[in-house]
């Protein structure tokens, strides 16, 4: 389900967005130099060698080029630049070979650059310690540095390896492609880092959930970027401009399906099938604690979905066919009247960005809208999710985690505990394969998650217990897990084997308790001294309790606070002490 192209890098080459055909190659000789042409293409900086062809190949048998570097008479790192003309405005994700030999701690970490016009997109990868391993980066983890122009002209590859200690080693890179696939995320590049974050989490949902999806701009969108593809999903992008809105509407009508999270311009709700009635915000801590799926939703769906939101968008149907599918669930379990999901005939939305707790659900929510929208997208899920039960410790395809863990709690002394875990993991691994041949994907998808649980269990409990061991929790809320008491919280850390617990209760400016050095927040007031009620649970249940703090933040802290602190040059800027 995705149209690849193997980039033509040249130093004249230009791949045109409308190339991208399924399954068409092109030709590359930017990480593939059968000769010293190709490697002499590439400029070194600042100390750098000169890149070498080499008689390396890919797994793919194609030809790669050997970035060699002495780090001990480098400065910063080692980097090469190669002239291209490139439109990747098409394309989702960048893929390459790589291989690492010598003293791999020469590199700190690596970068790949592209630069357009003003500026550079740039996003970091990582070695394998050993042999050829892909390195498929997705649109939305690159960063921005200066101004560039735009992915449709991309004018110089940068590849740099940045300093770590002064060592010697040899970087193999090869096959480098574009991949667009039918589902892509659209980044909103008018809000910042923000919308990035969300852009990257719902990216990394996709993978998990074994969609092959890759991020573009919203300016693509404008551009026509999503001229032949079936999804696309917008996971915060308020403030669409009137020509993407006209790129997007055109898109629907020619058949494909949109899912948008949160915020809404009245034109993308009405694309969605329905009617904003105002923002929302939480008025009691958990009162948006998850999503209650509702009876007659598309396969797939989870029963609910934890979602510690902090506020909604409050919407319903407003189109024939546009229904609720999912309602809003406060922590104590009561319905708060609120949309959660709602389905329509054009997409689907969800009246909260989608945060990455519970990720087992979201998966699964994630999976069941893409495939009731396009339901080729069901068989490539659920072979991957059979083919990813893994990984478990060291061991990823479902027979080499089921082996290790036989062996760890063999020699632990711990096999009769864990053999009818095992026994039932045995079971649901056929049963998910006889689902997947039957082309039962949602099934198959179901059991697969149930063996992946299993797996997880049945090596959590083959670990023996030693002696001294310090099992903590952290908590980064320093009023607990919300919607328990510290009683609770602690309560169920010992019944699972913890012994300690991590809790954050100040920060720089401000605590959670009665502190005489610190102002207190006001909800001490209402709710207590948090040190205080958290030891005493502790005391009660035998876990010990740790306290952190955050430092150089003054997030939260009175102003009058921060306004004594700098005259007693107490404060610490960028360019040292304030004061």
């Amino acid at each position: 389900m995705r149209w690849t192209a193997l980039l033509a890098l040249g130093l004249t080459a230009c791949l045109s967005p409308t190339a991208a055909r399924a399954g068409e190659r092109l030709s590359s000789d930017a990480f593939s130099a059968a000769d010293g042409a190709g490697a002499a293409a590439w400029t070194p900086f600042d100390g750098s060698g000169p890149v070498a062809a080499t008689p390396e190949r890919t797994p793919e048998g194609n030809p790669a080029v050997a970035f060699r570097f002495d780090m001990s008479s480098l400065q910063e790192r080692a980097y090469w630049d190669r002239a291209v003309a490139l439109d990747l405005s098409r394309f989702g994700r960048i893929a390459f070979w790589v291989k690492a030999e010598g003293d791999l701690s020469a590199v700190g970490h690596c970068s790949l650059y592209l630069r357009s016009g003003a500026g550079w997109y740039a996003a970091s990868f990582s070695l394998p310690e050993e042999g050829w391993q892909r390195a498929v980066i997705d649109r939305g983890s690159f960063t921005t540095e200066d101004t560039p122009q735009g992915w449709n002209a991309i004018d110089t590859i940068r590849v740099s390896f940045w300093k770590g200690q002064p060592r010697q080693a040899t970087i193999y890179l090869g096959g480098l492609e574009a991949t667009a696939s039918d589902v892509v995320v659209v980044r909103n590049t008018r809000a910042g880092r923000e919308a990035g974050n969300y852009t990257s989490e719902m990216a990394s949902t996709l993978a998990r959930a074994g969609v092959e999806a890759g991020t573009v701009d919203d300016l693509d969108v404008e551009a026509g970027v999503l001229t032949g593809k079936h999804i696309a999903i917008y996971p915060l992008n308020p403030r669409p401009s009137d020509k993407e809105m006209e790129a997007l509407e055109a898109f629907i009508r020619a058949g494909g399906r949109v899912v948008v999270c949160y915020s809404l311009s009245p034109r993308l709700a009405a694309l969605v099938g329905v009617e904003p009635l105002g923002h929302q915000s939480s008025e009691y801590p958990g009162q948006f604690a998850r999503m209650r799926f509702l009876p007659g939703g598309p396969p797939g769906l989870p029963d609910e979905a934890k979602q510690d939101s902090w506020n909604i968008e409050k919407v319903r149907p407003a189109t024939a066919g546009a229904r609720v599918i999912a309602e809003w669930l406060d922590t104590s379990g009561k319905d708060t009247g609120y949309p959660a999901v709602v389905l329509s005939n054009t997409g689907a939305y969800i009246s909260h960005v989608l945060l990455g707790d519970d990720p087992t659900n979201k998966d699964r929510l994630v999976r069941a809208l893409l495939g009731h929208f396009y339901p080729d997208l069901w068989e490539q899920m659920a072979r991957h999710a059979l083919a990813q039960v893994g990984p478990v410790a060291r061991w990823a395809p479902y027979a080499d985690a089921e082996a290790g863990i036989r062996r760890t709690a063999q020699s632990a002394g711990r096999l009769e505990v864990i053999e009818n875990d095992l026994e039932r993991t045995r079971q649901s691994q056929a049963e998910a394969e006889a689902c997947l041949q039957g082309k039962r994907y949602p099934e198959a998808l179901e059991l697969a998650s149930q063996v992946r649980e299993q797996l997880l269990e049945a090596y959590a409990r083959c670990q023996p217990a030693r002696e001294g061991e310090f099992r903590a929790g952290w908590c980064h809320s320093g009023y607990g897990v919300v919607g328990l008491t510290w009683d609770e919280t602690i309560r169920r850390l010992k019944e699972n084997g913890f012994n300690a617990i991590v809790v954050n209760a100040m920060r720089a400016g401000i605590a959670d308790y009665q502190s005489e050095l610190l102002p207190v927040r006001d909800r001490v007031a209402k709710e207590g001294d948090q040190i205080a009620l958290a030891v005493a649970a502790g005391k009660k249940y035998g876990v010990e309790v740790h306290i952190w703090k955050v430092n150089w933040n003054l997030s939260g802290a009175p102003e009058e606070f921060v306004a004594r602190m700098c005259p007693a040059s107490a404060l610490v800027g960028q360019k040292g002490v304030l004061g």
